[in-house]
């Protein structure tokens, strides 16, 4: 009895972690709205007119890619190669200069049609070596 007691303190504690680490995964440029153009990417940090914006554009870029988190898969653009301390815990250690989004099928697609070729084979192969769905 007392070991279930332990066990499921510690499951609820589980889950309260995971839900936190999505709110801090998400709030980084806050609950932005995510764009992507012939230019660049676009982050603007609310639907009001007077939203910050924060723009990528893609003559800046670098690197391009997936990262698996333990929650969820992230595609990023970003204007430096990303070290190894921004790839754990991604996003949230991410530096200035990385734009992401939380994978979705329909987020790839229209990312896929803007990102420079050059950048499109290397994703894609991404995407099938972490059979992301």
């Amino acid at each position: 009895q007392k070991f279930l007691g332990v066990a499921v303190v510690f499951a609820l504690l589980g889950v309260i972690w995971l839900f936190s680490i999505r709110l801090i995964s998400q709030s980084r440029y806050g609950l932005a709205n995510v764009s992507f153009h012939e230019i660049g990417m676009v982050f603007r940090a609310n639907n009001s007119r007077d939203a910050e914006e924060y723009t990528l554009r893609w003559d800046d870029c670098v690197e391009c890619g997936i990262e698996k988190t333990r929650m969820s898969y992230w595609v990023y653009a970003s204007d430096h190669k990303l070290e190894p301390g921004e790839r754990r815990e991604f996003p949230q250690n991410a530096k200035d200069g990385v734009f992401y989004f939380n994978y979705a099928y329909n987020a790839w697609e229209e990312f896929m049609k803007f990102v420079p070729e050059k950048f499109r084979a290397g994703l894609e192969n991404q995407r099938t070596e972490k059979k992301v769905k």
